[in-house]
C-alpha cells in the first residue's frame, strides 16, 4: 500500500486524488473511519444520541421510583421513633401497616414454635 501511494505521489497526483482512487477500489473501509457526511454522519452521531437517550430514560425511571417511595414513607403516621414510642406506651398498633406487621410477626413466631417441637 505504501509503495502504491509513493508511486502515485511521484506521478504527480494529489493526496485527495490518491485517496479517491483507493476508496473507489477498496471502499470507505480503507479510510479506517467513515467521513462525517451524508448517511455516514449517522454513524458518528447515533452512539451519542443513544447514550443521551439512555441517560434520559434512566433518570426519568429513577425519578418516578423516588417520587413513589417518598410519599408512601411520609404517609405512614406510625413510622420512625414516634410509632415506636406509641407502641411502647401500650396504645397498640396505630395503622393497618403496623397491624399487618404484628400479624406477620405472630404468624412467624407460631410457625417457629411448631418447628421447634
Amino acid at each position: 500500500m505504501q509503495g502504491y501511494v509513493d508511486r502515485e505521489l511521484k506521478s504527480g497526483k494529489s493526496k485527495d486524488q490518491i485517496e479517491a482512487a483507493l476508496v473507489n477500489q477498496y471502499g470507505e473501509v480503507i479510510l479506517g473511519a467513515p467521513k462525517a457526511k451524508g448517511f455516514n454522519l449517522l454513524v458518528w452521531v447515533a452512539p451519542f444520541l443513544a447514550t443521551a437517550f439512555g441517560f434520559l430514560v434512566a433518570s426519568l425511571v429513577l425519578l418516578r421510583w423516588v417520587r413513589h417511595r417518598v410519599p408512601a414513607a411520609a404517609m405512614a403516621p406510625g413510622a420512625g421513633a414516634a410509632g415506636a414510642a406509641r407502641s411502647d406506651m401500650g396504645g397498640g398498633p396505630t395503622n393497618t401497616a403496623e397491624q399487618d406487621l404484628d400479624a406477620l410477626r405472630a404468624r412467624a413466631e407460631a410457625e417457629l414454635k411448631r418447628y421447634r417441637e
